[in-house]
């Protein structure tokens, strides 16, 4: 993964730094590139819940978490170093990003998504099985293409869209909208997806760390209410260990939703603590977490 140069810390200000164009190509390439990454090398340990399954696994070297050999998720088998389901699932995004020179276009989305799943053989998750159906068998255009479902595969989208769009704020809101009900037609899952893009621009765009993009989603006044609430818990828990914040939050990939779980606060916890850019994991939710996966 590229490193930047710069260097932005707490000393530098609440607000942040003004970044040139350069560094913010760079910040903002190294969030894509580091989501991609993160997710690949999850993968080996993606879906495991039982912690003390993967303490067994790793045999107290927490060195071996990251491209765990061998892949042991219970749920597929795929090659070390391959992408997680979630890592394939948004291939069409950045494929129609490259297709149509960094411009969306829902409807082209939706069925160049349709037919990417339609050909894949890897594990397809449920929403997108659905997805697949309702466009390519019963006829769905945007934007009725989506299901009514809340989890995280409106967060995988993120650091695309900030790349792609980052520069104009009500365009980045506009275009998460769009790229999220493509799949998932559920005001949660976008809402949330739109307060992650805007503090995930301010540290590609503005040149704040981690703390600081969480205290201006607290007090931006842009996230939506129930995007503040989780924040504000995830911000309240940053002492935890990230197995401690997901034993409180869920380990679920729902975001607010059901049993509990809350991916969104967890996930904001865990990158915080890692200081790494502002979900960099979001591609499984935790991870890039040692211990716990989504």
């Amino acid at each position: 993964m590229e490193q930047t140069h710069e260097k932005v810390t707490a000393e530098q200000g609440r607000f942040g730094i003004g970044l040139d164009d350069t560094t913010v190509a760079r910040r903002k390439r190294a969030a894509v590139v580091g989501a991609f990454v993160s997710d690949a090398a999850s993968m080996g340990r993606h879906w495991i819940y039982n912690a003390g399954d993967i303490d067994r696994r790793l045999g107290g070297n927490k060195a071996k978490a990251a491209f765990f050999r061998p892949p042991s998720s219970p749920f597929y088998k795929y090659t070390s170093g391959a992408s997680s389901p979630y890592g394939d699932e948004i291939q069409p995004l950045l494929r129609t990003l490259a297709a149509h020179h960094g411009q969306l276009y829902p409807d082209d989305f939706a069925r160049e998504s349709a037919e990417y799943y339609d050909k894949y053989r890897g594990r397809l998750n449920s929403v997108m099985k659905t997805f697949k159906r309702r466009v390519l068998e019963s006829g769905y255009k945007y934007p009725n293409t989506g299901v009514n479902d809340d989890q995280a595969h409106a967060l995988v989208k993120v650091p695309l869209l900030v790349y792609a769009f980052g520069n104009d704020t009500a365009l980045l809101t506009q275009k998460v909208e769009q790229a999220v009900k493509v799949h998932q037609n559920n005001e949660v899952a976008v809402s949330l997806a739109q307060g992650l893009a805007l503090m995930l621009r301010q540290v590609t765009h503005e040149g704040k760390n981690i703390q600081q993009a969480i205290e201006w989603g607290l007090s931006s006044g842009q996230l939506s209410s129930q995007a503040v609430k989780l924040v504000n818990d995830a911000k309240t828990s940053m002492a935890k260990s990230t197995r401690d914040a997901a034993g409180r939050f869920g380990s679920s990939c729902h975001l607010p939703g059901k049993g509990g779980a809350l991916t969104f606060p967890c996930g904001i916890q865990s990158s915080a603590m890692l200081m790494v850019l502002l979900m960099v994991c979001s591609t499984q939710a935790l991870s890039l977490c040692q211990f716990m996966t989504c």
